[in-house]
């Protein structure tokens, strides 16, 4: 349900401190200590673990082609979720395209796995004949795993490879 979407993220499991909005500046792997800055605050704060999960991310960056951070809605960013979500259950006819824009992305097998699963709603939706699902790609297909395409063809998702957005 995608109208309760909240962040940040509510959590309620105990013994877990969800910490964002920070950089980590340092770590000690010997005495188990992290340093991190709020990014809005800008405090520096010592933390103490037993066992440390980073989630660093990816950043998107918005300027590498002219006319994306006006034109496209990144699945991965929590902001266009709504909006990607009210466009995606209410096309009746036209293309739906997965670009990777770069040479690194937030989570290899993501982009791939949206393909297919949009291909599948729109299957269930009953517009799959009027929905084409197509994913573009920088990379040589020759460099990614054949897995997936075996997948697309399944799903008649089109592949467009080796090429560079302009």
């Amino acid at each position: 349900d995608f109208k309760n979407l909240k962040w940040p993220m509510p959590h309620t499991h105990k013994n877990v401190e969800l910490l964002s909005q920070t950089t980590v500046q340092s770590i000690n792997l010997g005495e188990k200590v992290v340093s991190m800055s709020n990014k809005v605050s800008h405090h520096i704060v010592d933390l103490k673990y037993d066992f440390l999960v980073l989630a660093p991310g990816v950043a998107t960056d918005w300027d590498a082609i002219p006319g994306m951070a006006e034109h496209v809605l990144d699945y991965a960013e929590f902001e266009h979720t709504k909006t990607l979500a009210d466009l995606i259950f209410n096309i009746q006819v036209g293309v739906i395209s997965v670009v990777i824009c770069g040479k690194s992305f937030k989570c290899p097998p993501a982009p791939f796995e949206l393909c297919c699963l949009l291909a599948e709603l729109m299957r269930a939706r009953g517009v799959r004949d009027r929905v084409k699902v197509r994913f573009i790609c920088q990379a040589d297909r020759s460099r990614l795993q054949e897995t997936f395409f075996e997948r697309f063809t399944e799903r008649g998702i089109e592949v467009v490879t080796d090429c560079k957005p302009v």
